[in-house]
């Protein structure tokens, strides 16, 4: 019985698009029924295997589940309005949140036997494939921008470049004014949170901004540097040179990313055998 298919149709359409099926082009309607008709049958099989019999649905679990997904909704109205608008009620709903828990609870007991990757493991893989784990130069840092526009009297390109070059005087004397200054003056969008770029790797900035950011050290402050958008200052907070992640700094996520790479494989295996 596929009465819980447009569980998946959803599903599959707020992941690709989030937006509901209904919203999406007709032909995308069709690529996305398609392929959830596809993972519908799979599970399906999933859930006739043997080791599905060990995995019976837990009330509780559905039940929380059911109720993570009311609670994103302001009224029980909008919730199932919208359950109707995509093919579905609450009854529906649960059983195809019974039928996804059960899928998972499947997919983990064939993995419950693979072997778990050990820290001996992830450091072999570390030497083996260490230019995976290289870091490239990067400059952490801050902007303000204001543009330039001619047809407005403030923002002509000499009255921007004074403004700006006041704003560079007034830094001077107290760089660690720069986020005030930043939310007071910028007129990017990252003016409310004080001009934070973050770390910016070599070639993401215009080409004038990446030639001076590149040049400063932690703690400077540029002088006016004009790019298409307008006049900037830059304020390079720090500097991380290029080099590669110490094992120590990777081994935790490696062994983690690494086990799910096992796990996926069996599950893969198991799945071809059916």
């Amino acid at each position: 019985m596929t009465a819980t298919l447009p569980y998946l149709e959803f599903q599959t359409a707020i992941a690709r698009h989030q937006q509901p099926l209904a919203q999406l082009p007709k032909d995308e309607q069709l690529a996305i029924r398609r392929d959830a008709a596809r993972q519908w049958q799979l599970e399906d099989r999933i859930l006739k295997a043997p080791e599905a019999l060990r995995c019976p649905a837990d009330p509780a679990c559905v039940a929380q589940a059911l109720e993570t997904i009311r609670a994103r909704y302001a009224d029980r109205g909008s919730y199932l309005a919208d359950l109707a608008a995509n093919g579905l009620d609450e009854v529906l709903l649960k059983e195809a949140l019974a039928r996804e828990l059960r899928v998972e609870a499947v997919l983990a007991l064939v993995v419950g036997n693979v072997p778990k990757v050990t820290i001996q493991d992830a450091e072999i893989f570390y030497w083996q494939h260490r230019a995976r784990f290289e870091i490239g130069e990067a400059r952490q840092a801050r902007h303000i921008l204001i543009t330039i526009n001619e047809s407005l009297p403030d923002n002509r390109r000499t009255e921007v470049l004074a403004r700006i070059n006041a704003i560079a005087a007034s830094l001077a004397t107290d760089p660690t004014t720069f986020a005030d200054q930043a939310l007071r003056h910028s007129e990017c969008p990252t003016a409310l949170s004080g001009g934070e770029l973050g770390w910016v790797a070599r070639g993401q900035l215009y080409p004038e901004l990446d030639v001076a950011l590149f040049g400063m050290q932690a703690g400077q402050i540029s002088t006016a540097l004009e790019s298409p958008l307008g006049f900037h200052l830059l304020y390079c907070e720090a500097v991380r040179e290029a080099g590669v992640h110490d094992f120590a700094e990777v081994a935790d996520k490696l062994v983690e990313s690494l086990q799910k790479r096992r796990d996926k494989q069996a599950q893969t295996e198991w799945l071809k055998a059916l």
